[in-house]
This record gives C-alpha cells, structure tokens and sequence, in this order.
C-alpha cells in the first residue's frame, strides 16, 4: 500500500477588511498535490471542502489543509489587517468674540489614517475635508476623524466653544408717549415698549424697555442685571 499523496500549501491569497473592525475579509488558498479530496480549515473550525474562507476579521489565521481522509496535512499562518485609523491628535477652540455673535472657531489636527481625512463636530452626522470649523455658537461639539474613503472613524471627544464678553451697550430711544415708539437707533417700532435682547442672546432672553418718564425725548438706557 502506497503513502498517502503530500500536500503542500503553495500561497494564501488575502483580501484585507475595508473597515476597523469590519468581518469582511477573504483568504483563498492554493494547494499543490493530495487526494483531489481537499479539506480546508482555519482556526482549528470545521474542515471544508472549498478553498475560500469569507466573513473574516483582522488578525492572524492558521490554515491547515489535508487529504480528504485527514492525512498529510499541511499548515500556513497569515494575517490579515484592518485599515490604519487615523486619530485625533489636538482639537482646539476659540471663543465667540461676545454673547451674541456665532463667531467660535474649532482646528482639528489628525494624525494616521489614509489621507484625505475626514472631520466631523457633530458625532459624525456631517463630514468635512477642512479640519478648521468656523462660525460656531457657543456649545458642545462632538469631534471626529475618518479616513477619506469613510473607513474607521474615531471616537468622538468632546471640545468646548466659550461664550464672549458681553458688553452692554447704550440704546438711545426716541419714545413718544402713548404712542408708537420712534428710536433713534437700529431696532423696530414695537407700540411704546422697546425690546431688548440679554446675554446670550437667545429668543427666551428678551426683555423690555418702557418709557414711565412721562415726557418723550431721548433717553440714554443702562443695564442693570434686574
């Protein structure tokens, strides 16, 4: 009775996944000799019968392949490879130049990854090639990175855009009793009460001025936080 025919792996062709973290890489194998009965198997699984092993994750993979009755069995290893992740090395904001102007400035700086990246301040709802974000309202933004062809985006930090002074200014109001208002300064004729926007400057932080002089004219009017 005759030895059993040999086999030999010759090469193991690999197709890497297209994500960090993704199982959709492939080996196919190529084997020289044997019974004509092959048995493929990695990672000590279930031997079958065809060559190719889909579904992969990254890592390294041992793949054994014998004659059909178990014999002459030859292994080779490989390992396939996630895409590099790129990631974020700084993140830093500007303030708002005041309480009411949507002025914040974030500059992201990357590092790793497959060029162009891709930067995200909204946890990845919206993508941008520029890594400068302008024309921020104070706030919370959630910063990411990913590589330009969408793969493994980072974990999203948290950078902070400060509110500006504010600084009140002087509104000069030319108010004519009982009658509608006629301001000397930029603003809209509301009946005999002037509105006000307060810090920050939201549509919940409106407040009035009223003329209890009793006369009209031209009124000089200071904040007073009451």
């Amino acid at each position: 009775v005759g030895s059993p025919p040999k086999v030999e792996i010759d090469s193991i062709y690999i197709t890497n996944p297209n994500d960090c973290g993704a199982s959709n890489g492939q080996i196919s194998v190529d084997v020289n000799g044997g019974d004509g009965n092959l048995l493929y198997s990695i990672n000590n699984g279930t031997p079958q019968s065809s060559p190719v092993f889909t579904g992969l994750l990254a890592g390294n993979t041992i793949t054994v392949v014998s004659n059909g009755t178990g014999t002459c069995p030859d292994t080779m290893s490989v390992t396939l490879t996630d895409p590099p992740a790129p990631f974020i090395d700084s993140a830093d904001p500007t303030s708002t130049s005041s309480c009411t102007v949507n002025d914040g400035i974030i500059i992201i700086q990357a590092m790793g990854g497959l060029p162009p990246l891709e930067y995200s301040i909204d946890n990845g709802s919206n993508w941008e090639v520029s890594s400068t974000f302008t024309n921020l309202a104070t706030g919370s933004y959630e910063v990411m990175v990913r590589n330009g062809n969408n793969s493994c985006p980072s974990m999203a930090i948290i950078v902070n855009v400060d509110q500006g002074p504010c600084t009140p200014d002087t509104v000069y109001a030319t108010i004519p009793q009982g009658t509608t208002n006629t301001l000397c300064a930029d603003s809209m004729d509301v009946g005999n009460v002037m509105m006000i926007t307060l810090c920050p400057g939201t549509a919940a932080d409106l407040g009035t001025i009223t003329n209890d002089i009793g006369s009209d004219g031209c009124f000089d009017y200071t904040a007073n936080n009451t």
